[in-house]
This record gives structure tokens, C-alpha cells and sequence, in this order.
């Protein structure tokens, strides 16, 4: 089982350290396989634990103003048509 913890930038980067400088590097596809990622960003993003919908995620981008966001670290993966 995967552990569901938040990782920070600080575990991350100590866990990729264990790794060659030239591995690619990829996440899960939409349905299937995998894709590779594109250079992360800061977003700003409303946390919503109770979303009960598995393909939109515990957190969506944050509107305008609105109350109670944080900024996180966002990882994209290659969008093909």
C-alpha cells in the first residue's frame, strides 16, 4: 500500500538523490502506461478531502480570493492529444 502522507520538497529531494542524474522520470497515464513529467510549478489550490470523485483529486486550483489555500508544488505530465 501506498503511504498516503504528503511528501515535502525536502523528503523528495532526499529520496531522488538515490537515483542516476539521467533517469527519466514518468508518472501514470490517464488509463493506463505512463507519461513523462513536465518542470514543476507553484499553484494555488483549495484542499477537499471529501471529494468522493477518484479523477479529480483531493485538491483543485483555487479561484480568485478565495479563503483557506496553500501553495504547493505542482507536477505535470505530458498532455498528448
Amino acid at each position: 500500500m501506498r503511504d498516503l502522507k504528503p511528501i515535502t520538497i525536502s523528503e523528495l529531494r532526499d529520496y531522488l538523490k538515490r537515483f542516476p542524474d539521467d533517469m527519466i522520470v514518468v508518472t501514470e497515464g490517464y488509463r493506463e502506461g505512463y507519461e513523462r513529467i513536465l518542470l514543476p510549478e507553484i499553484i494555488e489550490v483549495k484542499h477537499e478531502p471529501k471529494n468522493m470523485h477518484e479523477y479529480c483529486g483531493e485538491y483543485r486550483a483555487a479561484e480568485d480570493n478565495e479563503p483557506n489555500t496553500i501553495n504547493v508544488v505542482a507536477i505535470f505530465r505530458n498532455m498528448r492529444d
